[in-house]
């Protein structure tokens, strides 16, 4: 009896820890984000772009939820294969078709994005990481600062 009693308390304080609403089983491929305290959340292999690039060198990653919202960014050093964080030089966020806000390179100088992206696992077929930045509005050059926080990510990319 007292080890049924005990096996019921365990469930019942580990069944209410908070799982920041992650689904149990992680999809294949997926991007996930806090922007500005709003959750991103792209699930699925297509709409989305993951592409390491070690002659120019940049690893750049991009998700979208229709033809006007997603995210995107490049660091300024490609993948090597193994656990490293990199500087995210250029970002983009878009809510809407006439909202976007960006910063670093992408926007041609504008605000820095204040970013990293650290990388947990890459092999040959798959990235994992983790990444935040900063973009604002008016091309990055406005005051409207958006923080794209907590972001986490595991796609395909070639």
């Amino acid at each position: 009896m007292k080890k049924y009693l005990l096996f019921s308390m365990l469930m019942l304080i580990l069944g209410g820890c908070e799982k920041d609403n992650l689904p149990d089983k992680m999809p294949e491929v997926y991007v996930y984000a806090n922007v500005n305290g709003e959750k991103f959340r792209y699930e699925g292999e297509e709409d989305y772009f993951a592409e390491n690039k070690p002659w120019v060198p940049q690893f750049q990653l991009g998700a979208f939820l229709s033809d006007f919202e997603g995210l995107a960014f490049s660091t300024e050093d490609a993948l090597s294969g193994k656990s490293q964080t990199l500087k995210i030089n250029s970002a983009t966020f878009s809510d809407s078709r006439y909202t976007e806000y960006s910063s670093g390179d992408y926007s041609n100088a504008g605000k820095p994005t204040n970013g990293k992206c650290t990388i947990t696992h890459a092999d040959n077929y798959v990235v994992e990481g983790t990444f935040y930045f900063d973009v604002y509005d008016e091309d990055g050059y406005g005051n409207k600062k958006l923080s794209i926080k907590d972001g986490r990510f595991r796609v395909k990319y070639n």
